[in-house]
């Protein structure tokens, strides 16, 4: 948690100059490649990804476990199919390109609209978004301590954005 924490600032910090000169739809692709990298590059050494024996494209390996990984099909080492729909691979790629890809290119137009310091506030009405939207769509009851929070928070994020 706490190096999420430290690079989500770093990110924010540093990405204030090469948006301001490029912006967000040049800046976004490349951070998303670059963290990409870097995520496949931290799960080799776990064997994630791997050449296998028989040739196939990728496989996936638990500890003494290990799985050939195709799009549509899961076959594991001893022979046993366990199908992997196109809905699955495809909701993955939705996700990272469509969700993460729409949330940092709005994170991104954000800082270079209002600052890296400005924008690092709205994290903190992320957490009182969600309990209206959980109490709103999802019927979900809230305990006093959401219900006295939520305003203490919104209240802090206001007196911190005034200049």
């Amino acid at each position: 948690m706490f190096t999420s924490s430290f690079t989500w600032a770093a990110y924010t910090l540093l990405s204030k100059r090469p948006l301001a000169s490029s912006g967000p739809w040049r800046v976004t692709p490349f951070v998303l490649a670059v963290a990409g990298g870097a995520a496949l590059v931290a799960a080799l050494p776990g064997g994630l990804v791997a050449d296998s024996a028989d040739g196939s494209v990728a496989a996936l390996s638990n500890g003494g476990a290990s799985a050939t990984a195709a799009p549509g099909a899961l076959t594991s080492e001893a022979g046993a199919e366990a199908g992997v729909p196109w809905s699955a691979t495809w909701a993955v790629v939705f996700l990272g390109l469509g969700a993460s890809g729409a949330a940092f290119l709005c994170w991104a137009a954000t800082i270079e609209r209002f600052g890296a310091l400005r924008a690092g506030l709205l994290i903190y009405l992320q957490p009182f978004v969600t309990l209206v939207l959980a109490l709103w769509i999802l019927d979900e009851p809230a305990g006093w301590r959401a219900l006295v929070g939520g305003p203490i928070v919104l209240l802090g994020v206001a007196l911190a954005s005034r200049r």
